[in-house]
């Protein structure tokens, strides 16, 4: 092990970076010596907590795939939605999806009020 030592701001900067990476603070800096890509992908919380919601309702549904050949099917797709939210296209489309869910929620609580 080695100790580094940093600025108290450079500190709280890079371990701000490291939590939107969802790495930690070594992971992080690590990564970023070596040259290796971080990447942040901005609103994928709430792509997953879609894909939570499916999967739960997959459950529900007694789906028959068995939970090993789902795993397989999320480690296929995962780099490629990572790879989707990344690019200018996957960006614009989250922004019009959140706008739309936006418009959702405000319907329902006009409804309800």
């Amino acid at each position: 092990m080695i100790a580094m030592r940093f600025r108290e701001s450079d500190y709280t900067a890079i371990k701000n970076k490291a939590e939107k990476a969802n790495m930690n603070f070594t992971e992080f800096v690590t990564a970023a010596a070596l040259n290796k890509p971080i990447t942040v992908i901005n609103g994928l919380s709430d792509v997953l907590k879609e894909q939570k919601a499916i999967g739960r309702n997959m459950a529900a549904n007694r789906s028959n795939i068995p939970k090993h050949e789902l795993e397989i099917l999320a480690r296929h797709f995962l780099p490629q939605i990572q790879s989707f939210f990344e690019s200018e296209e996957g960006r614009k489309e989250y922004e019009e999806w959140k706008a739309e869910q936006a418009a959702l929620k405000a319907q329902t609580a006009d409804k309800t009020a």
